[in-house]
């Protein structure tokens, strides 16, 4: 999401935007994502007046790492961002990154960062149409949040490549890290040469 505010910006200083399970407005939804014109503003939310975001948020801010990623390896296939982890290549390992990264922040800063972060449901048309690298719009097939949002990434962004990647969920760096190597590499590798 800020590599896509970013580039709205300023484009013109980068070789090519390479995006992974994600879209283009900090609080995606799917009605969003099927807005067109590029004159819709859609105003700020702040994630803590939204009934799941609340939730979320207060889990953060009111419990700890033990009893957070807890919950997460029990209620993984039923959670929008871990629902293919237990297909993962290596699954122990997968869920152990995801663990031992979590473990490097601290939960109330983290609810704070997303009630200050993720409140623009705008998708932001205008400036997507005027992203002017090549992109790579990169997702798992069961990753139910993003696929809208990246849908409407992949029909605003004029250089853009839209790839789904099957079998994966939201958590492709750590479900199948060579594959999603592989993916970043092919892409990479199909821009033209400057010199």
């Amino acid at each position: 999401m800020i590599g896509f505010r970013y580039a709205m910006q300023d484009s013109e200083r980068l070789i090519s935007l390479m995006a992974t399970d994600t879209g283009s407005a900090t609080m995606p939804s799917d009605e969003a994502s099927l807005i067109t014109d590029p004159d819709i503003r859609l105003p700020r939310v702040r994630l803590s007046e939204v009934e799941q975001g609340r939730e979320m948020i207060d889990t953060f801010r009111f419990g700890d790492w033990q009893t957070i990623c807890g919950g997460i390896r029990q209620h993984a296939p039923e959670h929008m961002y871990f629902n293919r982890m237990h297909c993962a290549v290596q699954p122990e390992s997968a869920f152990a990154m995801y663990e031992a990264c979590a473990a490097r922040g601290t939960p109330a800063i983290i609810a704070d960062f997303a009630d200050s972060f993720y409140d623009d449901p705008d998708p932001q048309i205008a400036r997507l149409r005027g992203i002017g690298c090549p992109c790579l719009m990169l997702l798992g097939e069961y990753d139910i949040q993003f696929i809208k949002p990246a849908e409407l990434v992949a029909r605003e962004v004029p250089r853009c490549t839209h790839r789904v990647l099957e079998g994966m969920g939201h958590m492709l760096a750590l479900e199948n890290p060579h594959r999603l190597g592989d993916e970043l590499l092919a892409f990479l590798g199909s821009l033209p040469t400057t010199g």
